[in-house]
């Protein structure tokens, strides 16, 4: 991992060369330009610079996770990313550690074996997500919403993403995808007894 001082960063200031900060983390933003929703204006305000508090306003942590792999270029010495580097190669990811976290309060708690392999997923916001996102114990969410979560992303994942958008460009929805969503065992949820 490149580790830069703000000052080489803000040499990249431009359109053909733009770099932004966010928590300490230095994105390669030039090929984003184009595709950015609030339009490339707004990233080349920032350009050069620290835009955290800029990023805050308008966006949740996963943005970050989403582009962070493929726009990330290094982090700013001093900065907390640039603490955690040895300290998160000592301990693990950020999945790993919140998966140990779990792990462990599911065996204190003598959860079933679903549980203790269960991943949180969300954001991981405290008091912003569900508990059970967290790997929080819950008397309602159980091992059969954890399997039924399970099957309806996997359906999800493999019908429905790979068409989407052909669909939405031709303003139909085959009717195949509801006998594939019988079949998955899917309907019930939607369409209720005597289905």
């Amino acid at each position: 991992m490149r580790v830069f001082e703000l000052k080489e960063v803000a040499v990249h200031n431009r359109a053909e060369d733009c770099w932004i900060v966010v928590d300490g983390i230095v994105f390669d933003v030039t090929s984003f330009l184009s595709a950015h929703p609030g339009g490339k204006k707004i990233l080349l305000k920032e350009a050069g610079k620290d835009a955290t508090k800029k990023f805050k306003m308008f966006h949740g942590p996963k943005v970050l996770t989403k582009y962070k792999k493929k726009l990330q270029v290094g982090v700013v010495k001093g900065s907390i990313a640039h603490k955690n580097i040895n300290q998160e190669a000592k301990e693990g990811s950020d999945d790993v550690k919140a998966l140990n976290r779990v792990e462990k309060v599911s065996r204190q708690l003598n959860l079933p074996e679903a549980n203790i392999i269960y991943k949180p997923f969300g954001d991981q916001v405290p008091w912003g997500d569900p508990s059970w996102y967290q790997g929080n114990n819950s008397p309602y969410y159980t091992d059969s919403h954890i399997k039924w979560r399970k099957r309806v992303r996997k359906f999800m994942e493999e019908v429905i993403e790979p068409n989407v958008h052909e669909w939405d460009e031709s303003y139909q929805f085959p009717k195949y995808v509801f006998k594939k969503f019988y079949e998955a065992g899917l309907m019930p949820g939607i369409v209720g007894p005597p289905w």
